[in-house]
C-alpha cells in the first residue's frame, strides 16, 4: 500500500457554463428516470508546488435528451508534502474527483430544475473503479 498524504481541500470555483435546450424536444411526462445520462468525464490538474488545481468537467451531449451541458470547476488542494507524480495521479483521478464531483453534480440539479424540467440528480461515480479502467486500458494499449 502507498505513502498516505495529508491533504486539505481549500476551495472550488465554478469556470465554465454551456447549457442548451433542445428545441426538438417534448417534455411531456419527462421524469429524471426518463433520461439516460453518461456523462464524459475531462480530469486534468496543475501543481504549484504543494498545491494543486484540479480541473473536473463533465460534458453530456445526447441528441435524444432535452438538453446539452458542458460544465467545468477547479478546485483548489494543499498537500503537506511534495507528492510524487506516480502517486498524485491517482490522488487527483480518485480522491480530488470525489470530492469535487457533489460541486458539479448539485450545479447540474439546479440548472436543470431552473430550465424547467426536473431535477437531474447524477448517480454516485466509483472513482476508483473509473480510474482502475482507465488505467487498466492505457496500460493495455501501451503493452499491445
Amino acid at each position: 500500500m502507498g505513502k498516505k498524504h495529508k491533504f486539505t481541500f481549500k476551495d472550488y470555483q465554478l469556470i465554465k457554463i454551456i447549457f442548451n435546450q433542445n428545441e426538438n424536444f417534448s417534455n411531456e411526462n419527462l421524469s429524471p428516470e426518463g433520461i439516460e445520462v453518461n456523462p464524459k468525464f475531462e480530469i486534468n490538474y496543475e501543481k504549484k508546488e504543494k498545491r494543486i488545481f484540479v480541473n473536473l468537467n463533465i460534458e453530456f451531449d445526447n441528441a435524444d435528451a432535452p438538453f446539452y451541458f458542458d460544465i467545468g470547476i477547479v478546485g483548489s488542494f494543499e498537500f503537506d508534502i511534495d507528492v510524487s507524480e506516480k502517486n498524485m495521479e491517482s490522488v487527483v483521478n480518485i480522491n480530488c474527483a470525489a470530492i469535487l464531483f457533489p460541486f458539479l453534480r448539485e450545479t447540474i440539479a439546479d440548472i436543470t430544475r431552473r430550465a424547467g424540467f426536473p431535477s437531474l440528480m447524477l448517480p454516485p461515480i466509483n472513482f476508483i473503479s473509473l480510474y482502475e479502467n482507465r488505467t487498466q486500458t492505457e496500460n493495455k494499449v501501451i503493452t499491445e
